[in-house]
């Protein structure tokens, strides 16, 4: 019995002993005019406990942690302080000074712990609160266009791809974002969407760019780059925030029907709005936070109609190629992307006389503009999140959040895609303490009422008279035309051929058709092929009928790939899931002679496009969820010598997807730093990278217009025989045919060499340099082939010789990029921040002639920006000015072809502060020498934007 009390009263005592509790209160003021500064963040150093100060400065906590412990006092634009507490503690006095932030930044990207940006081991960039509130763009996203290292690719006003080190695409499966370590990349298609269903700029606290490989330490398709969104704690961040926004963009795209053709510029009115609020209590035990935002306006315009596809140009129509001629396949026409090759000596005497020239004719479908095609031009975008946390003692935070988004955009990738009503949901669970974390999550995405614009153009066609009927196996009788026996291919080629000979009996005789009467024929054959309908009511030749309107409605709802009722149409399904779960820890507190992280990970693709995008059909004919499991896990080691001036830093990971061999990624880095005040640090690193084919590469398969997109996988491929050995480079009857032999897609690497420097001059110049070279081995890119062999049988239709497809191919040659970055920032007298960045990229790849695979680099050679800030010009005034110029570069997809023109942006915003009202006042403007430019090859045309905003903030600082 004495013993039982014994064990109990130890018990109660321990008990006790950990709800000890010591009182801390105080203010923190500011040194040069006393006031009170509120939103301060206190930290007990080592722990997760922490609060803030109130709206007039002061604060008051509860600390479990046995004194004597360190109060770290920190704000943004404000120098840090350390108060040591040795028993409980009133009217605890610290001053903070405004500082500059020059060089005072943290990171923890860079080597997953937090770090002086100056003494990084990589190239980091960062957008804190200041850089984020002195925005000159719209909202933080499109701000990233100012940081070095960055070329963004804008496929719409929602839709804003970020890229680095080159191979840009809209669809960057070489890059990951996170937001607080959440991928928001979209499960099905592996690429990140922009912010559109992302983060609320009032949720933000920073953004972290690492440029390069990052697969040591985050795993797959960290290959070209991470970008991490850090939103605010609900602990750190407390009261009540929102903002208005309202203002116009105005582009000539807009104001037309094709690209320019007036001086008058199309305005549409642009509307934002967002909220938060967070709130602590139980003695900081417990907070939560809520997030809504909502954009709304009408998007920019992508309406090259003039140009042919294969060879966009500014304008202009390269290769004599016009509107009109028959083999005419329009940048952001769609439906006119299928070829016909059809041999008039089908029709028997006279034409099976004619020479092989002038009897084999090629011609395209009639394509329809994006106008007539989309059902509307909103951009909007609604996010909304919520978290809960709870500080379960001084070491251990546990939360929760879920996060949802929904928007209308345009996502262009080798099709153009109207994103309607496309939802993506996150939840996620977070254990973390002062030197690891626990974290698992899933995301899921669900399509909405999104469509393939290129496949609702060519299904409109198909469907009002398909190109050839199957079902007509003998040779067409060239009269009378009957349109339900002949296909629309026939029937032009019917007409074209009775009309030449009508024009040019001599082409009989051996002549060449002049340029007139083959012209005027084509135009006859078209016009007449167009007038021919199966639809009642419906017809080419009458496009603006309401019932021809109607048609292109219920050929947009239904879905790709099917048949019955009506036939395929230009929508798709995603019901796509992603499962996550990662951990860290850092062995700082058992080992303290060297740095020690290891970590690790499992990942699960759970797609599902109930066949619309993917192949899903299984050996019975059902469509099944298609699951890819991945995992991996990685140690990192971390020494300090020459007296803390050598920084050495070394890591290893080994991943595995169950489809691909296991890959292996070392990364080791050296930091040296010099200065009596630690202002001068130079930098060099090896780095490897691995990507696993994203899931469109194991297993897509989608008609498209460069052919069928085929993952490359065998379990996906293996049916359609054109891997090893079954396929060939071009079409029957071009001289540049030669066979091919594609092996299954495999994981792409890369090794990448660094050297950067880092330094401080006379306290008030900041200098950030690197050069890197990058090597890539089996890179992966689309390549259009043609099948060798016939195959049938298969559930997703037979193929045929010359039937194209695009598959994933790992390229056989050398790949190497090379780039140099510098950033200069240099604090002026009175506040004024002047900057400047400059960024050269090129690639080289060893080629043979005549190839037709696509690198697809996509990156100007050299574009620099400029900026002018000054955040208080004079009291509660401020001001920010940037520009940024590429040069013109080549631009290669699957989509399009061309040159991007050279062009310049300018961006300003001037803001006002009324401390007694806790509201800050802007107007801004983008693109304000409204000179249009696009960021790829058939992507909108970006105009201006003029808006007004309104932000109050229950913290604010006087």
């Amino acid at each position: 019995m004495k013993n039982l009390v014994l064990i109990i009263g130890l018990l109660l005592g321990s008990v006790m002993f950990s709800y000890a509790q010591t009182s801390v209160s105080g203010t923190v003021t500011d040194a040069e005019t006393g006031e009170g500064i509120p939103g301060v963040n206190i930290k007990v150093e080592g722990t997760v406990k922490g609060t803030i100060t109130d709206p007039s400065g002061n604060f008051s906590m509860m600390v479990n942690t046995p004194p004597p412990f360190n109060l770290v006092f920190s704000y943004v634009g404000y120098t840090s302080e350390t108060a040591s507490v040795s028993g409980p503690e009133t009217g605890l006095n610290i001053s903070l000074s405004e500082e500059t932030n020059l060089g005072k930044t943290v990171v923890v990207s860079a080597s997953r712990v937090e770090e002086s940006v100056m003494e990084s081991p990589v190239t980091v960039e960062k957008l804190d609160l200041i850089a984020i509130q002195q925005s000159t763009a719209p909202s933080f996203y499109d701000q990233l266009n100012h940081v070095k290292g960055v070329n963004s690719t804008q496929a719409s006003m929602t839709f804003n791809s970020i890229n680095t080190r080159g191979f840009a695409t809209q669809a960057n499966v070489r890059f990951v974002q996170l937001i607080d370590g959440v991928d928001n990349a979209a499960p099905l298609l592996n690429f990140p969407a922009g912010n559109i269903v992302g983060i609320s700029e009032l949720d933000v606290e920073s953004v972290e760019l690492v440029p390069g490989a990052a697969s040591a330490l985050y795993g797959p398709n960290a290959f070209n780059g991470i970008l991490m969104m850090n939103s605010k704690s609900p602990f750190e961040y407390q009261g009540l925030s929102a903002t208005a926004k309202i203002g116009f963009n105005s582009s000539n795209a807009q104001g037309t029907d094709g690209p320019f053709e007036s001086n008058a510029y199309g305005t549409e009115p642009y509307y934002e709005a967002a909220i938060r609020y967070a709130k602590s209590f139980a003695n900081d035990r417990l907070a939560f936070k809520v997030n809504f935002s909502y954009m709304e306006s009408q998007d920019w315009r992508a309406n090259e109609y003039n140009t042919q596809r294969e060879t966009v140009s500014t304008f202009g129509n390269p290769n004599n190629v016009m509107p009109g001629d028959p083999n005419f396949d329009g940048v952001n026409l769609y439906g006119d992307e299928t070829e016909i090759p059809f041999d008039l000596g089908l029709f028997g005497a006279p034409f099976n006389t004619l020479s092989d020239e002038n009897r084999i004719i090629r011609f395209n479908r009639t394509g329809f503009t994006e106008e007539m095609l989309a059902d509307n031009f909103d951009a909007s975008s609604i996010k909304g999140d919520a978290a809960l946390h709870w500080r379960i003692n001084d070491q251990l935070e546990l939360s929760y959040a879920y996060r949802y988004g929904t928007g209308d955009g345009v996502y262009q990738g080798a099709q153009r895609y109207a994103l309607r009503n496309f939802v993506y949901q996150s939840h996620k669970l977070e254990l973390k303490g002062n030197n690891f974390f626990v974290r698992a999550y899933t995301t899921g995405t669900d399509a909405g009422d999104s469509y393939n614009l290129d496949a609702l153009g060519a299904f409109i066609n198909e469907r009002i008279h398909p190109s050839v009927i199957t079902a007509n196996s003998g040779i067409p009788t060239f009269n009378p035309l009957d349109p339900t026996t002949q296909g629309w291919a026939p029937t032009y080629a019917a007409v074209y051929g009775q009309t030449l000979a009508t024009l040019q009996p001599g082409i009989f005789a051996g002549q060449t058709p002049t340029a007139v009467n083959a012209a005027t024929a084509h135009a006859a054959a078209r016009s007449f092929a167009n007038g021919i309908s199966l639809v009642p009511g419906v017809s080419l030749n009458d496009i603006n009928s309401p019932a021809f309107q109607n048609f292109i409605e219920q050929v947009r709802s239904d879905k790709f790939k099917r048949n019955p009722p009506n036939g395929p149409g230009g929508s798709f399904v995603d019901d796509s899931k992603l499962y996550h779960a990662e951990f860290n820890y850092n062995f700082r507190d058992l080992v303290d002679f060297i740095e020690i992280q290891v970590g690790g990970n499992f990942r699960r693709y759970d797609l599902f496009s109930d066949n619309t995008v993917f192949n899903e059909v299984n050996e019975n004919g059902e469509n099944e969820r298609i699951t890819i499991d991945e995992f991996g896990g990685y140690i990192q080691l971390m020494k300090r010598l020459v007296e803390d001036r050598l920084k050495i830093t070394a890591s290893l990971r080994y991943d595995k997807n169950e489809n691909f061999d296991g890959q292996v990624t070392p990364r080791i880095s050296a930091v040296f730093t010099a200065g009596a005040d630690r202002q001068h640090n130079i930098r060099a690193s090896f780095q490897t990278g691995f990507r696993n084919p994203d899931t469109q590469a194991q297993f897509i398969f989608f008609p498209s217009s460069a052919g069928t997109l085929l993952g490359s996988t065998e379990a996906n491929a293996g049916p359609y025989g054109i891997h090893n050995g079954g396929a060939f480079t071009h079409p029957t009857g071009d001289p540049r045919r030669q066979p091919i032999n594609i092996p299954y897609v495999q994981p792409e690497r890369l090794t990448a060499f660094e050297i950067g420097y880092k330094g401080i001059i006379n306290d008030n110049f900041l200098i950030d340099f690197n050069v890197y070279r990058n090597a890539y081995q089996d890179f992966i890119a689309g390549q259009t082939v043609y099948a060798a062999n016939a195959v049938t049988g298969l559930p997703t239709g037979d193929v045929a010789p010359d039937d194209a497809f695009r598959p994933s191919v790992n390229s056989d040659v050398d790949i190497t990029s090379i780039g140099v970055g510098v950033g200069l920032t240099y604090n002026l007298p009175s506040n004024f921040v002047l900057s400047g960045t400059y960024n050269y990229a090129d690639f080289d790849a060893d080629l043979e002639e005549g190839s037709t695979f696509e690198v697809g680099f996509n990156t100007p050679n050299n574009r620099f920006t400029l900026g002018l800030a000054n955040r208080e010009v004079f009291e509660n005034f401020g001001f920010a000015i940037n520009y940024r110029w590429q040069e013109e570069f080549r631009w290669e997809s699957s989509f399009a072809h061309g040159t991007i023109p050279a062009y310049g942006v300018l961006d300003a915003q001037v803001n006002y502060k009324v401390p007694d009202i806790k509201t800050v006042f802007k107007i801004g403007a983008t693109n304000l020498l409204q000179e249009e430019f696009r960021t790829n090859a058939g992507g909108s045309w970006i105009g201006s934007m003029y808006y007004i905003s309104v932000t109050f903030d229950q913290f604010l600082r006087r």
